[in-house]
């Protein structure tokens, strides 16, 4: 009976919790999303990084998925800063190890694609430009982040995809 009044207990702070942090996370004008527009395989390794705001500069830290439909690849990163820009998370990422086509190789040949899909209509796709910090790529009118874990998922190519 303790075990599962803690449980109840726990499960009530950990509702407040999150919906503190969406309260903030909109607040700073960033729209949440409906739904989930990715798989229960990458919404798992999602749930498993949490957003927060620093404590000494209050910026949004947020997990990010990145997919590379033409390689049929994802990688994943647990805590990027939002006032930094896509190319240097990425020139973080890169040499990336599967482009065994040598597509990825510059800055300048990838492509960052947001995808809105509400699961009725056409999806649609909105390109951005790399040096963007992610917090402004965030409140862009047309991006959303995921429901349940307030995090990113970026859709990278390249010209020729």
């Amino acid at each position: 009976l303790a075990a599962q009044k803690k449980e109840k207990t726990k499960g009530r702070v950990d509702a407040a919790d999150t919906s503190n942090l969406l309260r903030a996370i909109t607040t700073k004008g960033i729209k949440i999303a409906n739904k989930a527009e990715v798989s229960s395989e990458q919404m798992a390794q999602l749930q498993k990084s949490k957003p927060y705001f620093g404590k000494s500069d209050d910026m949004l830290h947020v997990p990010i998925l990145f997919m590379y439909d033409e390689y049929n690849t994802t990688d994943f990163m647990q805590d990027v800063s939002c006032d930094c820009c896509l190319a240097e998370v990425l020139d973080d990422l890169m040499p990336f190890p599967w482009d065994t086509l040598g597509r990825y190789t510059k800055l300048d040949d990838i492509v960052a694609v947001y995808k809105i899909d509400d699961g009725v209509a056409m999806p649609e796709y909105y390109s951005f430009d790399l040096g963007y910090p992610l917090i402004e790529v965030f409140r862009m009118p047309h991006t959303k982040c995921l429901p349940s874990c307030p995090s990113s998922t970026l859709f990278l190519g390249t010209p020729m995809c």
